[in-house]
């Protein structure tokens, strides 16, 4: 449909602001430097979401979020 065959759909994340959870650490603590969890989704041309994932620690990286999600 965008000139791109063989694509399903794109894929990205966002980082969702909290409060720190006592005894976490700095697990939970991103490179903008605050406490969040991060959700990331999969939409298809048409804007949908094929699938989401929430719940990766804020200071996981992009692609390590994507290999552990169930997408």
């Amino acid at each position: 449909m965008w000139n791109f065959p063989n694509c399903v759909g794109s894929t990205d994340g966002k980082h969702i602001r909290l409060k720190c959870p006592s005894n976490s650490g700095s697990i939970y603590n991103n490179y903008k430097h605050y406490y969040s969890v991060v959700l990331q989704g999969l939409a298809d041309a048409q804007f949908r979401f094929i699938a989401i994932d929430v719940g990766a620690y804020g200071k996981q990286s992009g692609d390590e979020i994507f290999i552990h999600s169930s997408l």
